[in-house]
């Protein structure tokens, strides 16, 4: 007996046997003891070409074995690897949950979705025009958003938007601030005709190869066409991290603009290293503030954008203006 029909009474019951030790356990700490428990299936498994000899060139069909930057291995035919109930069960007895409250994050375009989450940023900027997909090339389609919320990362989910011609054609991966790739549909797939109606009925593809990472920074979604002659755009996207915070007390979230602000102006009795003031934002969320110096209002900068760190002051030591 294999697949499905072995695997789903394996988990179940290893499931049931650590509940069984530690019966307060909520769905995501058992996932999480699995995951960091799991035996790497074949750990030397390296890429694999397309089942049909459909690969691009200098493309990658799928992925071996991919370590993301918190450690943890994932690999798209065997998730986390092998269940280890043996060092799941060791783990579950002493296990002291750290996950907290969970959150769901949304980013991404404001007019893609509505919500009253307070973790969904609706104020995102997107690009206003639709990105061309290469035909039949690597290169593909890319596109950045910018998560400010920094979740230790559970899961992510992307939904997007792609009106092509052929949609088995399509692929698409998703990178991490940290560097990590995880393709989450692989090129002619001819499945995906039957799943999806020309990808306009916005499709939710789910990664975990993200777990332990954390969220904060540039996340890049790359929609690839794997065969000629039919076309097509993406046309917009967003992402949802799942997950929780490190300090419950403090978010990356967007923080209300600083209300007032005096600056060291260039006259002849300004200070030598002049101290830059300002009155904190009436957000709980600000946990840093960054300055740049500039002639005037509208001209051009002096320095690039440094940190300030959490004070409502700076001296400024290392710019100086002189008067023409």
């Amino acid at each position: 007996m294999n697949g499905t029909s072995s695997a789903t009474p394996v988990v179940s019951g290893s499931i049931a046997l650590l509940l069984s030790a530690r019966p307060d356990l909520t769905w995501r700490d058992v996932k999480y003891i699995l995951a960091k428990t799991a035996t790497r299936v074949d750990p030397d498994a390296g890429p694999t070409k397309h089942p049909f000899w459909m690969d691009l060139e200098n493309h990658i069909y799928q992925q071996g074995w991919v370590k993301n930057s918190a450690g943890i291995y994932f690999h798209n035919h065997f998730g986390f690897g092998r269940i280890n109930v043996d060092a799941a069960l060791a783990l579950a007895k002493t296990y002291k949950s750290a996950l907290g409250d969970y959150i769901e994050t949304t980013d991404g375009d404001s007019q893609f979705y509505y919500s009253s989450n307070p973790y969904q940023d609706q104020k995102s900027p997107f690009f206003a025009n639709e990105h061309i997909i290469p035909d039949a090339s690597e290169e593909g389609a890319t596109s950045s958003i910018e998560v400010l919320h920094d979740l230790k990362i559970e899961s992510v989910q992307v939904e997007f938007y792609a009106p092509h011609d052929d949609t088995s054609d399509l692929g698409v991966e998703l990178t991490s601030p940290s560097g990590t790739k995880s393709i989450l549909m692989n090129i002619n797939s001819w499945m995906m005709n039957h799943k999806f109606n020309n990808l306009e009925d916005y499709p939710q593809l789910l990664s975990n190869a993200f777990l332990d990472e954390m969220s904060y920074g540039t996340w890049k979604l790359k929609i690839i066409d794997g065969h000629k002659d039919k076309t097509g755009t993406l046309a917009n996207w967003r992402i949802k991290i799942n997950g929780h915070l490190l300090n419950t007390q403090q978010d990356r979230t967007p923080p209300d603009p600083v209300r007032s602000i005096s600056h060291a102006s260039t006259t002849s009795n300004t200070e030598e290293f002049p101290t830059i003031t300002w009155t904190p934002s009436a957000s709980a969320d600000v946990m840093r503030y960054e300055y740049s110096i500039g002639t005037s209002p509208g001209k051009s900068d002096v320095s690039n954008w440094k940190l300030a760190g959490a004070g409502t002051s700076i001296r400024v030591t290392i710019v100086f203006i002189t008067p023409l």
